[in-house]
């Protein structure tokens, strides 16, 4: 009896300890890798050639999870097969470099006609779709072709509708079209048929584009962010950004989206230490004076000829270089500036 009873309180201790143990390995707070992709604004509509290029390579440099667009990628606009194709083989070679996946959203110099969206989607796939990453669910909308949301297709609205009720479980839901119409709706408190539908179903963020000036809000808890410039024609922002990007961060906190001004993200060996030798070297033996400026006896300056010698012996590379003087008032120097190209080691 005794042996017995000593068992069964055994198994009772255990039972009462075995929720304690699993209670205690439940983390406090949740805790989620963080996501991270970047948002690219547009790029055609007066497109700066060079621009949508290097907000490309400063995003390899980053390296996120993966890429976003907000459409108006390609110059669009014409109905001739073979130049809108070539217009795509163009844009895809600019974002080559990018060693992650890259989604696309159409914008209405992408998809302007049925020539057009067919094309589109031999180049950039479905006009509108939705995918699952970790924790996030990313829906693509295509407005390419409308001018407010009460425009969008039946089928568009009820596959968007089904879509946001199937992954309601995500933990943050967030949506990626061209052209803001929230910005001539929910901004000035005028009713707007998807701004209805990301509340119902919970969206947490949407981006837009289109209009090349970046610009945000926040209404009914829902993050509106649109994207200006990556190398379409802009005009100067109270924002003070021109040409951007976003890099975007998700975790357990929330939503986090900063915009990144072209220029700002550096490659890693932009001097070199090498390089930075050099460059002393530079300031101390490349440019000496043979001849200074004369100057009288009260130490006054005369009119006469300096003599300033460019050495180039010790780089590895030619130099060729723009010399301009800074002149103080009252001095005249001529000429003003001055031409050098040095072969290496001149």
């Amino acid at each position: 009896m005794s042996s017995k009873h000593r068992v069964s309180g055994r198994r009772h201790m255990l039972s009462l300890l075995l929720p304690v143990l699993l209670l205690a390995h439940v983390p406090a707070a949740l805790s989620l890798t963080p996501v991270r992709f970047a948002v690219i604004g547009d790029r055609s509509s007066g497109h700066v050639p060079g621009i949508y290029g290097r907000i490309v390579r400063e995003i390899e440099r980053l390296k996120p999870d993966f890429v976003m667009t907000v459409g108006d990628m390609i110059e669009g606009g014409i109905e001739d097969s073979l130049t809108i194709e070539q217009l795509w083989a163009d844009y895809l070679e600019l974002v080559e470099p990018l060693s992650m996946p890259i989604h696309y959203a159409p914008g209405n110099n992408d998809i302007w006609s049925d020539l057009s969206e067919r094309i589109y989607r031999r180049y950039a796939g479905e006009p509108y779709y939705s995918f699952t990453h970790e924790f996030l669910h990313f829906v693509i909308l295509d407005n390419s072709r409308i001018s407010n949301s009460t425009e969008f297709s039946k089928g568009q609205i009820e596959w968007l509708e089904a879509d946001l009720k199937q992954h309601q479980d995500a933990l943050y839901t967030l949506v990626f079209f061209h052209k803001p119409f929230w910005n001539e709706s929910i901004v000035v408190d005028a009713p707007d048929l998807l701004h209805e539908i990301f509340v119902k179903y919970g969206v947490d963020a949407v981006f837009s584009g289109h209009y090349h000036q970046y610009f945000s809000g926040r209404y009914d808890e829902i993050i509106y962010t649109n994207m200006g410039s990556s190398g379409g024609g802009t005009t100067p922002s109270p924002s003070g950004l021109k040409y951007h990007y976003a890099w975007v961060t998700v975790d357990e906190a929330g939503i986090h989206i900063a915009p990144i001004h072209m220029g700002s993200v550096l490659p890693w060996d932009i001097l070199t230490a090498e390089e930075r030798k050099l460059c002393q070297r530079l300031e101390r033996e490349g440019l000496t004076f043979k001849e200074p400026l004369p100057i009288d006896e009260n130490r006054q300056s005369v009119d006469g000829r300096a003599v300033l010698v460019v050495n180039n012996s010790f780089l590895p590379r030619p130099v060729k270089q723009m010399i301009k003087w800074t002149i103080p008032a009252g001095w005249q120097v001529s000429p003003e500036m001055v031409e050098i190209d040095l072969p290496a080691g001149d």
